[in-house]
């Protein structure tokens, strides 16, 4: 719905049940949700190495033995 309908849509709604409230809305941008959605992953990714440390390093350090085999000159220069 546009802003205006809903604005037209809580402003006409009458009902005898219902306490006056007053709504507001915020206007969240894409960027904002996808930084959210970024720092949950890192902290959930965080969560998990601090939980299977032994895994983590294990596989990581394997991740690291291939990048430096495909990557010696790399490798070599970042230690």
């Amino acid at each position: 719905m546009k802003s205006q309908e809903i604005q037209l849509a809580i402003n006409s709604h009458i009902c005898d049940n219902c306490l006056p409230h007053m709504w507001v809305f915020k206007c969240i941008s894409n960027q904002i949700l996808l930084d959210k959605h970024k720092a949950d992953l890192l902290k959930a990714n965080k969560k998990y190495q601090a939980k299977n440390s032994e895994i983590y390093k294990a596989i990581n350090l394997e991740s690291v033995k291939k990048y430096q085999a495909k990557n010696p000159e790399t490798s070599k220069i970042s230690q």
